[in-house]
């Protein structure tokens, strides 16, 4: 409100009458002049309505012009704290000033919505909310040193944008405020009751971060306090600030190796400081990098990345100079400073490398990077269940080594290469798969899915795979193994576009070739691997004899399978009863696991009635989908063993391991007993004087067995034949 005079006539003023000079002397009215600025206030509202709906801050003085809302001049307007459901309650009892103002205090109230009252002001027309603003302060880094290097140091709050702050500094000199942050003089340092000197920095947030120089100040830890002006708002942040000559700069690994053409990863040992300068390669060897790493999450170290097919190269479609690069979630930084410039990837070799901290004048480390030639060694081919997520085939499997894929199921190529991963990384795409792409487009490499000459029809030309579309439509996917030299491309065969538009068809055989190509300049002509593999139908069938399966009404039954889809497919056994002298039943086997393309799973069928007739069905247990349904089977007598007259190949097999284990033994130990007794009977009780020679072998036995025992192992060797 803008200040002016105010006159106002005071009611109360005495009257004077004269009769001086016979004439008539109208009313004498005392006049009264307000002054109408407004009270000083963090926060000055022009009216109530202004007030509705605001934010105030706790710590923050308001004042609210209510000239027009019906009230005089020591009139009481009551703050009121709003309870909820319509109720309140009184907060404060407010008087309206000489100037038409109401002035509250908002440091002692909490935070919750309040109204004024009285006059005209109201709940609907004055409502708003204090709420408690904070900030937060945090440094760059954990420690700088003091010879120039510079560190940030952000300042924000969630609420608010537009405030000021003070920052205080216990320890610090005015000298130090001047030093540190940029546009500060020793004037503008103030000194508050405590003797710490403090700053005032105006509408701090806009500015953050504010980069502090630290060049002079002496050695230590310093506690920065950021206070707002005008709430509660706090923070602090802490840095140390440490010598020059006490910084060191180490490599964790002194040799780094890799194939020429993949990605390198060195890792920097800081101590008691936060950046380090670095130099790979040499003018003899062709190559100079200069470079400054910066540790900003203050764990000490800095890994970092070199792409060693855009080492000094910046061709096409790829990234150029950026070269040396940090992990996205590490906070760390690394700046090429300088770089030599290669019309071709860097060859293979030793490169030297230095480290030392910044500000150290020799280098505190020496290593070396040292690349060897890559190469292109072999493709296998792997499946896995079509109900795994596809992004998740390599990580979480289930992978078998074959080349006979199910139709629904994944085809999985894995391939063994080196000194390709920096060439893919190089291209631009925020995915591996883009990233693919583009290198193929480029020429740079390629994967080609062809059918193979069997299998294509009569006049017919081979169906081809258009690995591009399949990478772009999610049908396929790349994961990267640079550690162990291995990518994997995992499809999906049902879902594969072909581009002359037909589609799959059972029976097919493709040729799977990967091929890293000259242009690359990592290699001087073409190199490629390839692999087959086919299509088969989905089959799922029961394992039994007969027109029907047969089941004992006992415990312990086994119903198999066999299965063309991928081993780690989970498959669920069901048997429901048809027809039944006794109670109906249904018997689940869950969640079996294919294993070598088979299945198999036991049941309790004690409690079942002789002559009854089921139904088995086989479900997939991801998708619910039914692989074999309706075949019919009967519950015969129990012939007193654990297992039914018709049993899988599997359960017969280890039913006949047992019984020749055990006839094995039994036979072995009575055989055993009888030659010994035998044995004992023709020597007279010395039956091993006559035989035995003095280096432990018999004349017409084993070597170096007794005849006892060579007859024994004999048996046992004819035995494990016939059983085998």
């Amino acid at each position: 409100m803008t200040a002016q005079a105010e006159f106002a006539v005071d009611a109360n003023a005495d009257q004077d009458y004269s009769d001086a000079n016979d004439s008539a002397f109208t009313d004498f009215q005392q006049l009264t002049i307000y002054d109408t600025d407004a009270p000083s206030a963090d926060r000055t509202f022009s009216s109530g309505s202004q007030l509705a709906d605001s934010l105030v801050y706790s710590g923050q003085t308001v004042t609210v012009d209510v000239d027009g809302e019906n009230l005089n001049r020591g009139d009481d307007v009551v703050l009121r704290q709003s309870t909820g459901s319509g109720s309140s309650t009184p907060a404060q009892t407010l008087t309206v000033s000489d100037s038409l103002y109401v002035t509250f205090d908002t440091s002692s109230l909490e935070t919750s919505d309040y109204f004024l009252s009285g006059g005209d002001l109201n709940r609907s027309t004055t409502e708003f909310e204090i709420v408690e603003q904070s900030i937060s302060a945090e440094f760059g880094a954990g420690s700088v040193v003091n010879d120039g290097t510079t560190v940030d140091l952000s300042v924000a709050s969630d609420l608010r944008n537009d405030y000021d702050a003070t920052v205080t500094v216990p320890g610090f000199a005015k000298a130090d405020f001047a030093q540190a942050f940029s546009g500060i003089s020793e004037g503008d340092v103030e000194q508050n009751d405590d003797g710490e000197y403090f700053i005032t920095v105006s509408d701090i947030e806009a500015t953050s971060p504010h980069t502090l120089n630290f060049d002079g100040v002496a050695a230590g830890n310093y506690t920065f306090e950021v206070d707002v002006t005008d709430t509660t708002a706090t923070d602090t942040a802490t840095i140390e600030v440490t010598q020059a000559q006490d910084a060191e700069a180490t490599f964790v690994t002194g040799t780094v190796e890799q194939q020429r053409g993949d990605i390198a990863t060195f890792n920097v040992s800081l101590t008691s400081a936060n950046t380090a300068n670095i130099t790979i390669g040499s003018d003899s060897a062709g190559y100079v990098a200069d470079l400054t790493v910066t540790d900003n999450n203050g764990d000490g170290y800095v890994e970092f990345k070199a792409n060693t097919y855009t080492m000094g190269a910046n061709r096409g479609d790829m990234q150029g100079n950026d070269a040396y690069y940090v992990a996205d979630d590490s906070g760390d930084t690394v700046a090429v400073n300088d770089e030599s410039t290669l019309p071709a990837p860097i060859t293979t070799g030793t490169y030297q490398t230095t480290v030392r901290a910044s500000g150290v004048s020799n280098a505190q480390d020496i290593g070396q990077l040292y690349l060897r030639q890559g190469s292109i060694n072999s493709q296998n081919i792997w499946t896995a269940p079509g109900t795994v997520a596809q992004a998740d085939v390599i990580a979480d499997g289930p992978l078998t080594q074959d080349d006979t894929i199910a139709s629904g199921d994944y085809a999985v190529h894995e391939f063994s290469a080196s000194g390709i991963y920096g060439a893919i990384d190089a291209y631009n795409g925020s995915t591996v798969e883009q990233k693919f792409i583009n290198a193929s487009e480029d020429g740079a490499v390629s994967l080609s899915i062809q059918q193979t000459a069997a299998t294509v029809g009569q006049n017919r030309e081979a169906k081809v795979i258009n690995v591009s579309t399949a990478l772009q439509q999610g049908n396929a996917t790349v994961a990267l193994d640079a550690a162990n030299d291995t990518f994997y491309v995992v499809s999906d065969v049902d879902m594969l576009p072909y581009d002359d538009g037909r589609s799959l068809e059972t029976g097919d055989a493709y040729n799977a070739t990967f091929t890293v190509t000259s242009a690359t300049q990592l290699v001087s002509e073409d190199q490629s691997v390839s692999a087959e593999y086919s299509v088969v139908e989905e089959t799922t069938e029961l394992t039994y004899e007969g027109d029907q399966i047969e089941i004992a009404n006992a415990d312990g039954q086994t119903i198999s399978g066999t299965t063309t889809l991928a081993d780690g497919t989970q498959v669920t056994i069901r048997v429901q009863s048809q027809q039944t002298p006794g109670e109906g039943f249904i018997k689940s086997a869950k969640q079996l696991t294919v294993e070598d393309g088979q299945f198999s799973g036991t049941m309790n069928f004690s409690d079942t009635a002789v002559d009854s007739t089921f139904t088995v069905s086989v479900t997939e247990v991801a998708t619910g989908g039914e692989l074999v349904t309706g075949v019919s089977g009967m519950i015969v007598e129990s012939t007193g063993t654990d297992t039914t007259e018709q049993t899988t190949e599997q359960t017969t097999e280890q039913t006949t391991e047992q019984t020749t284990e055990q006839t094995t033994e039994q036979t072995t130990e009575q055989t055993t007993e009888q030659t010994t007794e035998q044995t004992t009977e023709d020597t007279g009780g010395n039956g091993g004087d006559d035989t035995t020679e003095d280096d432990g072998s018999s004349g017409g036995g084993v070597p170096g067995f007794g005849v006892g025992i060579a007859l024994v192992a004999v048996l046992g060797a004819a035995l494990l034949a016939l059983r085998e």
